[in-house]
């Protein structure tokens, strides 16, 4: 049988296989004095880093983690690169909008008021629709009728 990754022992060491998984890298680890003596490492390096003590590293496995990080790094900073471009598409479309639905209006504080005003026009009439619309209701149900003979 191959050998497991060493992200796999990795995983095995952190519990975080399925059953099915674990099982396979139990059964290897049964006859394979270097997987076992891997998973040793692991074991190590983890109690040294629970203890803080400092670990020892050669040149080689240093120069790959730094090269990893730069992987890392890059990857990470194009992802960001990405995001701010949507964000300043975004941004651009919400001012553009801003200047066409309320040209006159500058100050950001009074855009907000406007828009909730509007809003709050549409919700007072949406709740109403189906209702009798009373916009005034009399004070009295009698009629008077007022003349005046403006003649002179």
């Amino acid at each position: 049988m191959k050998h497991p990754r060493n992200e796999t022992l990795q995983d095995y060491f952190e519990n975080a296989l399925n059953k099915i998984q674990e099982g396979v890298v139990k059964d290897h680890l049964m006859d394979c004095d270097r997987c076992t003596g891997m998973l040793s490492q692991i074991g190590q390096i983890e109690n040294k880093l629970r203890n803080h003590l400092p670990l020892k590293v050669s040149a080689k496995m240093k120069n790959k983690i730094f090269f990893d990080a730069e992987l890392l790094l890059a990857e990470k900073r194009s992802t960001i690169k990405e995001k701010e471009a949507q964000l300043l598409v975004l941004s651009n479309f919400i001012e553009e909008w801003k200047e066409i639905i309320f040209p006159e209006i500058k100050l950001p504080t009074m855009q907000v008021y406007s828009v909730s005003l509007v809003l709050a026009v549409v919700i007072i009439f949406a709740q109403t629709e189906n209702e009798e619309k009373i916009f005034f209701k009399p004070l009295s149900t009698e009629v008077s009728v007022v003349t005046s003979n403006l003649e002179n």
